[in-house]
């Protein structure tokens, strides 16, 4: 069976963990991004299932970067 596969942008890192572990737990796959700029990059080379994202990103916002991406 494969695994779900999550895109998860925070760039706080206490946030991050937990969301990481509350995932991983539920058996999703977490690839973890800390800034608008890194997502857009993973997205490049990467499939993702689904992503949580975060508005207050350190180089863009949450809805700026959600237009980007699709």
């Amino acid at each position: 069976m494969n695994e779900i596969r999550v895109l998860c942008v925070e760039n706080r890192p206490e946030y991050m963990g937990a969301l990481k572990y509350m995932l991983e737990r539920a058996g999703y796959e977490v690839t973890p991004a800390t800034t608008g700029d890194q997502a857009l990059r993973l997205l490049t080379t990467l499939h993702v299932d689904g992503v949580l994202l975060e508005h207050d990103l350190p180089d863009v916002t949450g809805s700026a970067l959600r237009a980007e991406m699709y």
